[in-house]
């Protein structure tokens, strides 16, 4: 652990970000499966189980939009 506290901060910082986005698309990419594999057991289709994921995606994208806009309007983001 010595080796880690003689880093810069910003270094610090940075393995830190990296790590933590690492581990996310780790578990991400698992629960990801896991779910591909559980609809599979349930006896979808791989085309019913890819339509189910564009339809995540989608919703994740309309998300998102909904966030910024409400974000700009709150007074959040800046204009």
């Amino acid at each position: 652990m010595s080796v880690l506290q003689q880093l810069p901060p910003g270094v610090r910082q940075y393995l830190v970000v990296t790590g933590n986005y690492w581990a996310f698309t780790l578990t991400d990419g698992a629960l990801r499966m896991l779910v591909v594999l559980h609809f599979h057991g349930l006896g979808y289709s791989p085309l019913q189980i890819a339509l189910l994921f564009l339809f995540y995606e989608v919703f994740g994208v309309i998300t998102n939009l909904a966030g910024a806009g409400w974000g700009r309007i709150s007074g959040s983001i800046a204009r």
